[in-house]
């Protein structure tokens, strides 16, 4: 009966033992930034609403419409500027971002407008049901293309730096910093819609327990109004407007 006594006690023991560790992984896999987390905070840097990357690619091209096509107001090498700020509210978003740019006209030396070279500045937040943002961005594009083709191309890079909120379901946080490098992201004169392109992501960072966050992904601009993320050995389809 004692040996028996003795052997129930050591099995209960190994089992509040090993129950205690599942309990902490479990505890601890929920603190973790998990890969569709760290894609969620991506999709802010990049989205419109939120005063991402196609932000930017919107505005360059409605300034090179602006000011080189529909009424030509800029003279070679001549720099303008102009702050702005946007606030909307819908089922998919909440955001309210204060933003400034200034640019430059930059043209061949028979005085035909090449390129506009601009940079940005924002700074605001974002509520999706997913996550909650207070960020401030920076970006520095050049659109080309401007008097030929069907399309402008734009080059150039936009960098994310905020504070994220209530990640997914398990209500993580994290403070991160989205750099996002575009590649020849083409954009219909007619339609101002994008066409195709690319950019490369990296993302660092560091999660509400601890955890480091680095990755480093591509996107492709689909034509849709859509871009697929890979990242992570993963992939994701970011609806831009």
């Amino acid at each position: 009966m004692k040996n028996m006594f003795v052997k129930n006690t050591i099995m209960m023991t190994f089992a509040l033992f090993f129950g205690a560790l599942a309990l902490t992984a479990c505890e601890k896999d929920q603190s973790v930034i998990t890969p569709d987390e760290v894609a969620v905070i991506i999709e802010g840097a990049l989205m419109t609403d939120s005063e991402g990357a196609a932000a930017g690619i919107s505005e360059v091209v409605s300034i090179a419409e602006k000011f080189t096509l529909d009424a030509p107001s800029l003279s070679c090498g001549q720099t303008a500027d102009t702050t702005f700020s946007r606030s909307l509210s819908n089922t998919r978003i909440t955001a309210d971002y204060t933003a400034s740019a200034n640019w430059t006209l930059q043209c061949n030396q028979f005085n035909v407008p090449q390129r506009i070279v601009m940079n940005l500045q924002s700074s605001g937040t974002y509520t999706t049901p997913r996550v909650s943002s207070n960020d401030n961005g920076t970006g520095s594009l050049t659109v080309s293309n401007l008097v030929t083709g069907p399309n402008f191309l734009i080059n150039g890079s936009c960098t994310r730096n905020g504070s994220q909120t209530r990640l997914l379901r398990n209500g993580n946080g994290a403070t991160s910093t989205v750099a996002i490098t575009l590649t020849n992201v083409a954009v219909s004169k007619t339609t101002r819609k994008i066409q195709s392109g690319s950019a490369e992501v990296l993302i660092t960072g560091q999660g509400s327990d601890g955890q480091t966050i680095n990755s480093t992904g591509s996107i492709v601009f689909n034509g849709d109004g859509t871009a697929t993320l890979s990242i992570n050995g993963r992939t994701y389809t970011i609806t831009l407007g």
